[in-house]
Parts: structure tokens; sequence; C-alpha cells
């Protein structure tokens, strides 16, 4: 397991050094300065926002993730739909300080790419959102049969 921590953490660095920081966006009700710190202590460019304007955000800064803070579970659901609407590819993230088993099924049924509950684990959260940007990477490269080498 060590070895794929370290070799995550590599892909991690190499990807950051390459290119430029990524921008995770983070907004909510509850949005705390510890997530931004430790956004920032991975290596990324944390962008907050007040839960009015995540939507808007969203659209007009185009981030490689983002987060969705709220206190309560079920009042992140009407923001993650209307990001999803218009950016049906965005990996969202939803973090609640109250989460039932069944809120967190309709949260991923309405298009999250993951939920968790707070207290965050920041390794978890790094590693989603590290996943999340490599899906957004490979999902942008264009796919030519053409191109392929034969052997």
């Amino acid at each position: 397991m060590k070895s794929l921590k370290t070799s995550l953490r590599t892909y991690r660095n190499n990807f950051l050094n390459s290119y430029k920081k990524p921008e995770i966006l983070v907004g909510g009700d509850g949005v705390s300065n510890e997530i931004i710190t430790e956004i920032e202590n991975m290596g990324m460019d944390p962008i907050k926002s007040s839960g009015e304007n995540i939507v808007s955000f969203s659209i007009n800064l185009n981030p490689a993730c983002i987060i969705l803070d709220y206190k309560n579970a079920r009042d992140a659901i009407v923001p993650l739909v209307k990001i999803l609407r218009l950016k049906p590819y965005a990996k969202i993230i939803v973090a609640a300080q109250t989460l039932s088993l069944t809120d967190a099924m309709e949260i991923i049924d309405a298009g999250a790419f993951d939920c968790l509950i707070k207290p965050l684990d920041y390794k978890e959260l790094e590693w989603m959102i590290c996943k999340g940007i490599s899906q957004n990477f490979l999902s942008s490269i264009e796919y030519n049969p053409a191109e392929q080498i034969l052997m």
C-alpha cells in the first residue's frame, strides 16, 4: 500500500510541477479556513466562494474540482444539480456535518463525485481531488484509433 501512496504522490507532484496549480473551488455555508489551508498544503489553488455564488463561480472559473461544503447535506443538492446542468463533467465533492446514508445516496444519485462527512480526513479528500483531476485529464484526451501503434 505504501508504494501506491508513494506513486500517487509522485504522480500528483509531477502533474503539479508540469502544469499550473489546479484551482479547487470551495463553497457552501460551512466553509472553514482549515479546508482552505489544507488544499493549499496539497499544492493546489483554493478559491473560496459563498453558497449563493458557487454556481456562477463554477461557470466562470472552470475549476479542476468543486467542493460543496455544507452543514446539512440536503442543502448541497440544489447547487449540485445546478452546476451539473451547466457542466455535466464537473467533479463535485460534497462535504457535510450531518449526513445520513439516504442523504449520501441522494447526493451520489444527483451526480456528485463523492460525499464526505465532517470532520474530514484530509488524506481522503486529497485522494478524491487527485482522482477527480486525473479523470478530467483522461476524459479530455481524444482517442484516435488511427494513431495507435500496431504491434
